[in-house]
């Protein structure tokens, strides 16, 4: 279910059993729910889809594409180099 955004809801504490997320952010490729590589990236530096911009995302996407695209298996450790 999609809710429009209202003056009284912010993207730090939307209601409850809900996420915010930005459509320029599915513009750019985010997925619900999320991929376990986002997730994975989200976690590890404890942060939430909103705190991301639409570019970040894109980033974030486009690198999992060209992964995959070579047969190169995913690691946090290996995105964490690429954008350190």
């Amino acid at each position: 279910m999609v809710i429009p955004p209202t003056a009284d809801f912010r993207p730090n504490s939307p209601p409850k059993g809900a996420v915010c997320v930005y459509r320029a952010q599915v513009d750019y490729g985010l997925m619900l729910p999320l991929q376990p590589e986002f997730r994975e990236i989200l976690n590890s530096f404890q942060i939430v889809s909103a705190q991301l911009s639409p570019k970040a995302v894109a980033y974030a996407y486009s690198f999992l594409k060209l992964l995959q695209a070579q047969g190169i298996p995913w690691t946090l450790t290996l995105f964490r180099t690429m954008f350190s």
